[in-house]
């Protein structure tokens, strides 16, 4: 399965009407929607440790209940948290 397949069946069994308006669902960081995905890390919120955990352990997604992303990023360098967590995933 890919991650956009996986990312697929999601969106199927869970659908948008259930989500707030404030909601951000969805992909965050994805740099290659045909990767397989084997291994995936799931966590309430994308922390540094969990990144780390992901990376580290081989897993090919991360899989949470709040979006690493919540308002748009103005910019993609080391100084933001959020930013630079993207960077260390891509």
């Amino acid at each position: 399965m890919t991650v956009l397949e996986l990312y697929k069946h999601f969106d199927n069994s869970f659908p948008r009407e259930l989500s707030c308006e404030w909601d951000n669902d969805g992909l965050m960081c994805c740099p290659d929607g045909g990767r397989e995905v084997k291994r995936v890390l799931v966590s309430l919120d994308v922390t540094d440790g969990a990144v780390d955990k992901a990376i580290e352990g081989g897993f090919d997604i991360i899989l949470s209940h709040h979006p690493m992303i919540f308002k748009g990023l103005k910019a993609i360098n080391d100084e933001h948290f959020i930013s630079s967590k993207a960077i260390k995933l891509i």
